[in-house]
């Protein structure tokens, strides 16, 4: 009985001491000192911007297109025979000159066919003065006979005096055309040019209209260039004012052209409208630019005025610039008329005189978001673009 007296206790002992210290812990926890607040000050994010003002600069309008000649001729005999000789020069590849002889045929035909023509134009010519003769002859005889009545143009011998004539004119013809084949034994360059294939050799027989070889134009080179409509109104009116430079593909060259003419009508397929370019002797300039390169095109067109210029990291890809305005983001949609030297030109349109333009948007910028401008001069901005 004894123990268990002591067992409740030690029970009832245990019971008062957790109330207690469960007291206490609320007790405590409740009359604790608050923990000091600090209020955390905002801070507006930093982004590095330009200040631009607007300027006047020249159109650059930039392409590739592949030089090509003015004419190109399939050269072909106008005579039949046999080739007897043919110019070094007249091999694939080489430059010829107008007036060259490039092929001789063999001309024995033709000289005697010349011969034959020339002995049958002297026969018709010592018959035409002997009818000249007899009917001047014809009309003293009437005279003298004393006749009233008109005398017949058959006595006359008119008819036969026409035959004569016509006979003379046939013969003169014959010559022209045998001398003419003559000629045409030796085939000559019909301009400067460059053999661009050829299909005859010594030995070879040729037909009449049998095509020899083919001929580009040396000359004058051109280049033909599509242009969207926005290209090519930064044309100016007088193209001669344009200058256009050419290059290589590996850059080591490059050559001054002519913008010659610009196509009356939009192409169907491309929806471009085409600008000839021209380069004058284009194999004696001191790096020959040869017919069949691929150049690069770079016209500067006319001058334009209040036009931003911009870096091309400027502009988003939805076509957006963004810009500080009292230390506020604003933001505005632009199209670049033209590029240069990484930097793209837009019009300046509604934005002020003095811009503060975001260098590089993000695209968790949102407009009239408060930021901390940081201005980067100019020697800065080509330092990271140079990297």
């Amino acid at each position: 009985m004894n123990k268990l007296s002591q067992k409740i206790a030690i029970s009832l002992l245990a019971v008062a001491s957790l109330g207690g210290a469960l007291f206490y812990t609320a007790n405590a926890i409740e009359n604790q000192p608050e923990a000091e607040q600090f209020e955390q000050a905002a801070t507006a994010p930093k982004v590095s911007v330009l200040e631009l003002s607007p300027g006047s600069y020249s159109a650059q309008i930039r392409g590739f297109g592949e030089v090509r000649t003015t004419d190109e001729l399939s050269l072909s005999s106008q005579i039949s025979g046999r080739v007897i000789w043919r110019n070094p020069d007249f091999s694939n590849g080489r430059q010829v000159h107008q007036g060259d002889v490039l092929l001789k045929l063999d001309a024995t035909d033709y000289q005697a066919a010349l011969a034959q023509a020339q002995q049958s134009l002297a026969d018709a010519n010592l018959a035409l003065q002997q009818e000249k003769h007899q009917s001047r002859q014809a009309e003293l005889d009437w005279q003298r006979a004393g006749l009233t009545t008109k005398p017949s143009a058959l006595l006359l011998r008119k008819p036969q005096l026409a035959a004569a004539r016509a006979r003379y004119h046939a013969a003169n013809t014959a010559v022209k055309q045998a001398q003419n084949n003559l000629e045409h034994t030796q085939l000559k360059a019909p301009f400067n040019a460059v053999v661009a294939a050829r299909n005859v050799s010594v030995g070879t027989y040729l037909q009449a209209s049998s095509e020899l070889a083919k001929l580009r134009a040396s000359d004058r080179a051109e280049i033909r260039i599509g242009l969207t409509a926005r290209q090519w109104q930064q044309l100016p009116n007088d193209l001669s004012q344009a200058s256009v430079m050419l290059s290589s593909q590996d850059k080591q060259s490059s050559w001054q052209g002519q913008a010659q003419q610009l196509a009356a009508s939009i192409d169907n397929t491309t929806r471009l409208r085409e600008l000839i370019i021209s380069v004058d002797q284009p194999l004696a300039q001191s790096t020959p630019l040869l017919i069949g390169s691929f150049v690069a095109i770079n016209i500067t067109g006319k001058q334009q005025t209040d036009l931003f210029a911009i870096p091309t990291a400027s502009l988003s890809a939805a076509g957006y610039i963004w810009y500080v305005e009292d230390d506020l983001l604003k933001r505005s949609h632009r199209t670049a008329l033209f590029s240069k030297d990484n930097q793209l030109f837009i019009p300046r349109g509604d934005l002020t005189t003095s811009l503060q333009l975001v260098r590089k948007p993000l695209a968790s910028y949102l407009p009239n978001m408060w930021v901390y401008p940081v201005v980067q001069d100019d020697a800065q901005v080509t330092a990271e673009t140079d990297q």
